[in-house]
C-alpha cells in the first residue's frame, strides 16, 4: 500500500520524504551517464527513527522531529550513498522543530528557546556564538533568541520569529549597517512590518512570505538575491520579490532562493 508524501527536505543529490504514515525515506538523485536522465538511487525508510512530524536535511545530515518531541537526527555520504544510523538528540525535549545549516543543527522547544549544535557557527557554554573551528557536540542553548516561534539557518547564521513579530538573528547575513552586520556574532533583534512566515535564509541572504502570502527578501544583493532586478544594497528588512503572485513557501540556498 503506498503511503503519500506530507514534505519533501533536499541538499544537493540527497532527498528525504516525510510520509503520512510518521517514516522518513530518503534516496539520492544521480543523472545517468549514457542518457542524462534524472534517476533515483539506493532509497531507503530510516527504521529506527519513530513516528516524526517534521523533517530537514542540511550539507552532511538529517533531523526530524517525532510526536513525543525528540529530535533525531543522521548523516549521510553522498559518495558512497549511504546514510548513517539515526540516533536521538540527548539533552533536548518537547521540541517542535528542527533545523540543518551546512555543518550545524538547531532546535526549536515549544518554550521559544533555542539550542544548537555541531560546527559552522559554534556557540560556547554560555550560549553565544564565537568564532571558532572547534566542534560543540552537544546541544548548547542560544542566548538572545528566547521567545523565538519559527527558525531558520543558513550557512554561518541563525534567525528566528518572535511572538511580537520581531526578527532575531545572529551570523553572517549581510544586511543593512545597524542590524546584520556580516561576520555579526551578538544577536541583534529589528521590528518588521509584516507578519513572517516560512523563514529560509541562504548563505548571505533571508526570504519569507508575509500576510498577503507575497514573498520578501532581505540581505545582501551581491547576486541578486532580493529579487527586485537589480544588484544593489538594499536597506529595507523586507524587499518585495518583483514578478511574483502569491507564494505558499519559498527556500533559500547559497545566494539564491
Amino acid at each position: 500500500m503506498k503511503t503519500g508524501v506530507i514534505s519533501l527536505a533536499m541538499e544537493n543529490s540527497f532527498r528525504c520524504a516525510l510520509l503520512e504514515n510518521g517514516q522518513i525515506q530518503c534516496w539520492w538523485e544521480d543523472r545517468d551517464r549514457q542518457t542524462g536522465a534524472f534517476i533515483d538511487l539506493s532509497s531507503r525508510i530510516l527504521e529506527k527513527v519513530p513516528p516524526a512530524k517534521q523533517l530537514s536535511v542540511g550539507n552532511r545530515g538529517g533531523c526530524a522531529t517525532t510526536e513525543q518531541g525528540e529530535a533525531w537526527c543522521w548523516s549521510y555520504d553522498s559518495l558512497r550513498h549511504e546514510v548513517g544510523r539515526p540516533a536521538k538528540v540527548e539533552g533536548l525535549e518537547k521540541v517542535v522543530k528542527v533545523v540543518n545549516g551546512r555543518n550545524h543543527s538547531c532546535a526549536l522547544s515549544e518554550h521559544g528557546q533555542v539550542f544548537c549544535w555541531g560546527d559552522g557557527p559554534s556557540f560556547d557554554r554560555w550560549g553565544r556564538m564565537v568564532e571558532t573551528e572547534h566542534a560543540v557536540p552537544t546541544p548548547t542553548k542560544v542566548r538572545g533568541l528566547d521567545g523565538a516561534v519559527d527558525l531558520a539557518l543558513g550557512r554561518k547564521s541563525v534567525c528566528a520569529t518572535s511572538r511580537s513579530g520581531e526578527l532575531t538573528c545572529i551570523g553572517a547575513i549581510n544586511g543593512p549597517p545597524n542590524a546584520l552586520l556580516l561576520g555579526e556574532l551578538s544577536p541583534t533583534s529589528f521590528a518588521v512590518d509584516h507578519d513572517i512566515a516560512n523563514l529560509s535564509l541562504g548563505d548571505h541572504h533571508g526570504c519569507f512570505i508575509d500576510e498577503e502570502e507575497m514573498v520578501r527578501c532581505f540581505g545582501d544583493n551581491s547576486f541578486g538575491q532580493l529579487g527586485d532586478g537589480t544588484t544593489t544594497r538594499r536597506q529595507k528588512i523586507a524587499n518585495l520579490v518583483k514578478g511574483l503572485g502569491k507564494a505558499a513557501t519559498v527556500a533559500c540556498t547559497g545566494d539564491q532562493s
